[in-house]
């Protein structure tokens, strides 16, 4: 019966990764954040930062309100 539990586990520990993914960050590092302290944590870690897209000319990570990016400086 604990390998259903560990499963289940696992399959959240990848639901987050792959949402985090979405959401502009590095799935794997968030699918072993999830993995190793807890699927709900990271869920809950995810909600709070928001989400944030990659600019064009830099690559930066800047959050999806903001008009210039903080990195270059340039307009998105």
């Amino acid at each position: 019966m604990e390998i259903f539990g560990t499963i289940f586990w696992i399959c959240l520990a990848i639901a987050c990764g792959l949402w985090a993914g979405r959401l502009g960050r590095n799935s794997f590092g968030w699918f072993l954040l999830a993995f190793f302290l807890s699927p709900v944590i990271a869920a809950v870690f995810l909600v709070v930062l928001g989400s944030t897209r990659r600019c064009p000319h830099c690559g930066g990570g800047v959050p999806q309100e903001v008009v210039a990016c903080k990195h270059c400086g340039r307009d998105l």
